[in-house]
């Protein structure tokens, strides 16, 4: 599926394909296309329309990108990773966005919905003003939501880390280590995420480029800074996760340590009693001894053992 939207014309307006092919000819006016998954044919058209690098539109035939940005003779091409949470306590999957800047254009291809990339489509088709400074401002307003998506997904997962940690510290349970390696594997793919797109916003923001304009330098110098406190947002979180698994590992020890000791007890306990009934029940000729008296002995030393031992082990420190 494909749309197009004009955005040097008030109130922006969305053109069809004749149009867009027309305005990419020229290299007039302001225009977003926008591609959802994309055909082979779609794909093609773009190439021969726009004149994008054969390299570029391959990249977008088959997905799963590393962050990157790559320079062309007259565009821009960038693979970017944003995250999508389902659910709070789930494992992150990732939007992976790619992006053409041209001198007059802005063109995004991607396989699945973005709410945050709808966002800003109903924003801009709205809102009737007027982009002078080009599709490089244009392209900040789309990043600057992107990367500010980061930030309620490392809200929840710091909720979830304070969460885990107040359980862990009541009572390990079982499922905390599957929620643990499923946080580690969220921060990761964080780190893997938010970490080259902070290179890629650095060399927009502070290299000098024909399609981007000093003034819009500044508003990717904001989105970077965004970055850096996601990027360090994550590393603390990372910490915090590895302390988490730390208590986790040193309770579930020391729980063990506990139960071990207790069974050792119990087993140093029966240990003399075990010597006792098996002597007296050896079958020899005086044994058992025919003497009631005896017989009565043996029974108190039976119970008087656990008691000695157990003044002896507290004597001692060892319970």
């Amino acid at each position: 599926m494909q749309r197009a939207l004009r955005l040097d014309v008030e109130p922006p307006a969305q053109v069809d394909l004749q149009q867009v092919e027309s305005l990419a000819a020229s290299r007039r006016g302001l225009l977003w296309l926008d591609l959802l998954d994309p055909t082979e044919g779609e794909l093609t058209w773009l190439q021969g329309a726009f004149g994008f690098h054969p390299l570029a539109v391959e990249d977008c035939r088959h997905f799963n990108q590393r962050v990157k940005l790559e320079e062309y003779d007259d565009h821009l091409f960038l693979a970017m990773h944003f995250p999508r949470r389902e659910d709070k306590r789930t494992e992150l999957t990732s939007d992976e966005l790619h992006v053409f800047l041209g001198p007059s254009f802005l063109v995004t291809v991607h396989q699945a919905a973005m709410a945050t990339l709808e966002e800003v489509w109903r924003r801009l088709e709205h809102e009737p003003r007027r982009f002078e400074t080009g599709p490089d401002f244009l392209f900040y307003l789309l990043i600057d939501r992107l990367v500010d998506s980061f930030f309620p997904v490392l809200d929840a997962m710091d909720d979830w880390i304070d969460t885990l940690e107040q359980r862990v510290i009541r009572r390990t349970r079982a499922t905390a280590m599957h929620e643990i390696f499923v946080l580690q594997r969220n921060l990761l793919f964080l780190r893997r995420a938010s970490g080259p797109l902070r290179e890629v916003l650095h060399t927009l923001a502070f290299r000098d480029h024909d399609l981007v304009d000093r003034k819009s330098a500044f508003y990717y110098r904001d989105a970077y800074d965004h970055l850096i406190r996601i990027h360090d947002t994550t590393e603390i979180q990372r910490d915090l996760l590895a302390n988490v698994l730390d208590v986790y590992l040193s309770i579930t020890s020391n729980r063990l340590n506990e139960s071990i000791k207790r069974l050792t007890v119990v087993a140093t306990v029966f240990l003399p009693l075990s010597f006792i009934v098996g002597f007296g029940g050896m079958n020899f000729k005086h044994i058992p001894f025919d003497n009631p008296l005896a017989f009565v002995l043996t029974l108190l030393l039976i119970a008087a053992t656990p008691g000695a031992m157990y003044v002896l082990f507290r004597w001692r420190g060892w319970i």
